[in-house]
């Protein structure tokens, strides 16, 4: 019986080690042309060009001939001398934005006058891959993903929010109109001037100085209730309720406002970093998930 047990583990540990499947079969990093520069997994073991082992003897890779990716910003040292960006320094121009991301979306990395975004707003490089429903079929609720939404600022530039997904921080939106009372005490808490809310939120504008969170307000209706918002409105309420780090955004056709459904400005939307609603609703319903989560 001992002497059948042995063969049989023996045929296992062979049947593993067969040359057949193995080395035909599973993909390597670094056996095709391009595979150490594409910033792809080509082998599925989470590990991207030069940092896989089988990229170790590529020349993409080596630090002499232009491979590897001394300041680790996403492009190698030769696409960094292509395009006369600094190979040690992320953010070559000091604008904010590292060199990849302005690459990736079109700005220019060696002059600090071409910003992705005027406000400093964040990048999301990876936001081509996030898969949401189109707003005509989405509905809200816990852990769908928002449809992509694009405003323009206060600075008169159109701004992504799938920009402010993929950093590991929350994000709060906030639904308001410029008629609205209660947005208006909401927004000077905000700015950090006298609010009828600062009992209520006492940790939110220090939450959004400390960068543990985003905050993103959105103009929905203008001063008149029932008014679709214009870009004056926008920048008005900007100049208003000013904090550096807040987006201000028109979204005249209502459609947050309208996901949300509450009937009520302000009204708030929580997203996890993936953009994932995690809740929703009215002044009560942000309350209660500030004070659980932070």
């Amino acid at each position: 019986m001992k002497m059948f047990v042995s063969a049989v583990v023996l045929t296992v540990i062979g049947c593993g080690n067969d040359k057949g499947r193995g080395a035909e079969d599973v993909r390597v990093e670094g056996t095709e042309p391009g595979d150490c520069t594409d910033r792809a997994d080509n082998d599925g073991d989470s590990l991207f060009d030069c940092d896989d082992d089988g990229c170790a003897n590529s020349p993409d890779c080596d630090a002499d001939t232009g491979g590897g990716d001394a300041d680790e910003d996403g492009l190698t040292n030769a696409e960094e001398a292509d395009l006369g960006t600094d190979p040690n320094d992320a953010d070559s121009d000091a604008d904010g934005y590292s060199d990849a991301d302005e690459v990736h979306a079109g700005t220019d990395p060696t002059d600090a006058g071409s910003r992705i975004y005027e406000g400093g707003w964040p990048y999301n490089r990876g936001k081509d891959s996030v898969s949401a429903l189109e707003w005509s079929d989405s509905t809200v609720e816990v852990g769908a993903v928002l449809p992509q939404f694009v405003g323009v600022d206060q600075f008169g530039q159109e701004v992504d929010l799938y920009d402010f997904g993929g950093h590991g921080k929350p994000i709060i939106i906030d639904s308001s109109g410029m008629w609205c009372g209660p947005c208006q005490a909401l927004s000077a808490l905000v700015a950090g001037q006298d609010s009828d809310f600062d009992a209520h939120l006492p940790q939110l504008p220090s939450l959004i100085a400390s960068g543990d969170l985003f905050f993103i307000t959105l103009l929905t209706e203008g001063s008149e209730r029932g008014t679709p918002v214009t870009p004056e409105d926008v920048i008005t309420w900007a100049d208003t309720y000013a904090n550096p780090q807040v987006p201000v955004l028109g979204d005249p056709a209502n459609l947050i406002g309208s996901y949300v459904t509450t009937g009520y400005l302000p009204s708030f939307l929580m997203l996890n970093e993936n953009l994932e609603v995690v809740s929703y609703g009215i002044f009560e319903d942000l309350q209660e998930y500030l004070e659980s989560n932070f």
